[in-house]
């Protein structure tokens, strides 16, 4: 340990996640010298631990490494096993219930190798290593001052949050300028209805929106992408239960709100993430607008369920990390039943599931524009 407090390969491999790979360096209070590095977006290797130490050395800390990695995935949202980074030359790769560890000085994973194939080629011999370890220390603080500040900025946007939102607001505008357009118009749009109506911001919608935003917000760091398959499974579900039902009131955006926090509860119910005190006094400020969103949702309960019911199904769906294998199976099976139930439906109604879909409430929920237009 020199002058920087590690040694040169391990400031190497700092370089290289940091600087190319957007990992963070976390500090650890109770134990300042340890290097743990985060990328909550990487589902494969969210926290790396890195160190030169030998494998002895390793399993004394084994229950103190453990406990630190236990806060950062509840930190994070996120379940994986302990994975250290090892260049000592004297560790071995092994793998069991709790430690992953990747011994530079042995066998390479091949999923280490697949995720980070340059990884090896920057531990390299230099004659003189305290410039080395000057150069790297430039990269790291010009990384930082250029494009790193920049990088983690943009990735706490909850990008798919926002575009939720956006897609909202054009649905509600779009919906807007059909309404207050010719009957034919009109007709065109008749199948696509009941969908809308769940996408649409109603006569209390500026209330609802924030819910919505809180609860996507939830989803974006849980499911990224797979927030908008989670919403759209929500829409998909609570517009059927409408339709159904025959239910005359619609939920709005509220069904879509709620289905995507019970979605996020799912995921942290799953992980056991909610043990963490930051986690729970977050979900408790996020049940607040929840609670807004079902207090005014006119009274369509059974769109509601539907909205839960298909944001439930959607994220056991696509859920990786936290969810098993066989609950993902019966997902699938749940979903695949649902859908041939309703083509059965269709069939054999003989062309009575098209009237019922034109009573839905979505007709009404658009003349409500047309009317106000007109006034």
């Amino acid at each position: 340990m020199e002058s920087y407090g590690i040694s040169l390969k391990e400031m190497q491999l700092l370089a290289y996640f940091i600087a190319e790979k957007g990992y963070t360096l976390v500090a650890i209070q109770q134990r300042p010298n340890d290097l743990w590095l985060v990328k909550a977006r990487n589902r494969r290797y969210p926290i790396l631990h890195l160190c030169e130490q030998s494998d002895a050395h390793l399993a004394r800390e084994r229950v103190q490494l453990r406990q630190v990695h236990r806060a950062l995935c509840d930190l994070i949202h996120r379940e994986s096993k302990v994975v250290v980074i090892n260049v000592h030359a004297d560790a071995h790769t092994y793998e069991d219930a709790y430690v992953h560890q990747i011994a530079f000085g042995d066998h390479l994973d091949a999923d280490f190798l697949h995720m980070f194939p340059q990884a090896s080629e920057r531990l390299v011999a230099v004659s003189d290593e305290q410039a080395e370890k000057a150069r790297l220390a430039r990269v790291l603080e010009t990384s930082r001052s250029r494009g790193s500040f920049l990088r983690e900025r943009t990735a706490l946007l909850p990008r798919y949050a926002l575009i939720l939102c956006a897609l909202v607001l054009l649905v509600t505008l779009l919906t807007m300028v059909v309404a207050t357009s010719s009957a034919p118009a009109l007709g065109n749009w008749q199948l696509l209805r009941p969908f809308l109506d769940q996408m649409t911001l109603g006569s209390w919608g500026m209330l609802q929106l924030p819910a919505l935003f809180t609860a996507a917000m939830l989803c974006d760091g849980l499911y990224h992408r797979g927030t908008l398959f989670i919403a759209g499974g929500s829409v998909v579900l609570s517009a059927l239960f409408q339709v159904m039902s025959g239910s005359e009131g619609s939920a709005s955006i509220a069904a879509m709100a709620v289905g995507l926090w019970c979605a996020g509860l799912l995921d942290i119910w799953m992980a056991r993430a909610y043990r963490h005190p930051l986690i729970r006094r977050q979900l408790l400020r996020q049940l607040f607008w929840i609670v807004v969103a079902v207090v005014l949702n006119n009274g369509a309960w059974i769109t509601i369920f539907g909205g839960v019911l298909g944001a439930l199904l959607s994220a056991l769906c696509c859920g990786k990390g936290s969810f098993q294998r066989n609950v993902r199976r019966h997902a699938f099976a749940a979903v695949a039943a649902l859908v041939t139930v309703v083509g059965i439906w269709m069939v054999t109604s003989a062309g009575e599931w098209q009237a019922v879909w034109e009573h839905a409430g979505a007709v009404e929920h658009i003349q409500d524009y047309t009317a106000f237009d007109q006034n």
